[in-house]
């Protein structure tokens, strides 16, 4: 099979992206794709371009650009440091503060609790400011099994 190599993204009538100051793309492990980007001016043109060679198509899974003072960046990776706040044999809970982009990223809380004597751990993850909304309520996502599409239909 023949891959396309990628040489550069033109991103075009990019005025309103001049002040960009990073890029970068995930590939299929989720691993940076560090790139560099310049805004022409007289073609108000943004350019993205890979800083190593042998980029292909195939490899993206997205693309990530914008300015550092106002847009978080995927090209150190998502790093969280984590703070043990409770720990009682079968419950443990610790706060997630954001390394990369304090700020920008939310803090989060993750609960570990052991179910049963095999090993079983249930995990939850949520953002600080649900946690605290009364200590114990940790957002979930929607359970599809839970709803039908009669809810979506218009009226």
């Amino acid at each position: 099979m023949t891959y396309q190599f990628l040489d550069s993204i033109e991103i075009l009538n990019a005025e309103d992206l001049a002040d960009s100051d990073f890029a970068c793309a995930l590939n299929r492990t989720w691993d940076p794709i560090n790139f560099t980007v310049y805004y022409t001016n007289s073609t108000k043109t943004l350019t993205l371009k890979p800083k190593s060679a042998g980029v292909t198509f195939d490899q993206l899974m997205a693309v990530k650009f914008g300015n550092s003072t106002n847009d978080v960046s995927w090209c150190q990776g998502f790093t969280y440091t984590a703070n043990l706040k409770e720990d009682n044999r079968t419950y443990w809970r610790f706060d997630l503060v954001s390394t990369q982009a304090p700020g920008i990223l939310e803090d989060l809380v993750a609960e570990f609790t052991l179910l049963d004597d095999d090993g079983s751990i249930n995990v939850e993850i949520t953002t600080i400011s649900d946690y605290n909304v009364d200590g114990d309520n940790i957002f979930r996502p929607p359970q599809p099994e839970f709803y039908t599409l009669d809810k979506f239909k218009a009226k």
